[in-house]
């Protein structure tokens, strides 16, 4: 059998993933990124524990004249809470788009979309 030597843009991405204690990082570097490029977003804060309903992702975004996206951080070890599966779920199922972000490439080969 032989191995698959191409890999997909994601699973790429995600070689580049970010550590344990990072992922504040990531949240602030997507930030700058859309605000350099004007798209209306929401961000749930890291700093505090969240005030809004459990599993809502990390930002929302609201691209011009497109449908929302959804965008959770993760590290490279992180994984989706049975509440996030199950918005993403409905998201998915209404039509959006829901992204787990590992890393800032992942999140630039998103933004190709906005």
């Amino acid at each position: 059998m032989q191995r698959r030597c191409a890999k997909s843009a994601s699973e790429a991405a995600d070689e580049d993933a970010v550590g344990e204690g990072e992922e504040n990082e990531l949240h602030q570097a997507i930030i700058a990124e859309l605000r350099r490029l004007l798209v209306l977003h929401i961000h749930s804060r890291t700093d505090r524990p969240t005030t809004q309903a459990n599993g809502i992702p990390d930002f929302v975004l609201f691209p011009d004249h497109k449908p929302v996206i959804f965008i959770e951080c993760k590290t490279r070890v992180g994984k989706l809470s049975t509440e996030q599966k199950a918005f993403q779920f409905m998201a998915e199922l209404a039509g959006y788009r829901f992204e787990v972000v590992r890393s800032m490439s992942r999140f630039m080969e998103i933004e190709k979309d906005l």
